[in-house]
């Protein structure tokens, strides 16, 4: 019996944070967005790359985030973590559910402005940075190429 072996990636490349890189709303209120760019040599890889993003109010800060962010920043991806409106860094006025389509959209749209981005955005979260998604989704953002949305709400 041959024995079956699995591929993993393995991690390629260092990570820079910048920290609370405050993005525009359609409203102009202003969603505190870290990110991690993988790097090497203490400088960013250069040339377009994938993105994945969670929009939490869970506080993107919590333990556990940096370490996700880092996993994917080693294999290749820039990491976006962003607090939803009115929670921890972010401005605004929490309200729950309600503005997450056009600020997941509004935020997917900075993503494809910036230098870094290839246009290809996956996004992850569980419960309410589920809902972050499928609401952005419904509105057809169009750099969405994958979702891992866990227990999320669908209407």
């Amino acid at each position: 019996m041959q024995e079956q072996k699995t591929s993993r990636s393995e991690p390629e490349y260092e990570m820079l944070k910048q920290g609370d890189v405050m993005v525009p709303s359609r409203d102009g209120t202003l969603l505190a967005t870290d990110v991690y760019l993988p790097s090497s040599g203490g400088n960013p890889v250069s040339g377009p790359i994938p993105t994945v993003m969670e929009r939490t109010p869970y506080d993107k800060q919590a333990p556990g985030r940096a370490e996700t962010a880092l996993y994917f920043a080693s294999r290749g991806y820039v990491a976006v973590i962003q607090d939803c409106r009115g929670t921890f860094e972010s401005e605004g006025d929490q309200e729950f559910l309600i503005p997450e389509a056009e600020d997941g959209f509004d935020t997917m749209e900075w993503i494809s402005n910036q230098s870094w981005s290839n246009g290809k955005v996956g996004s992850w979260g569980c419960s309410w940075a589920s809902w972050t998604q499928t609401a952005m989704a419904g509105l057809g953002a169009k750099d969405l190429a994958a979702m891992v949305p866990n227990m999320s709400g669908s209407n």
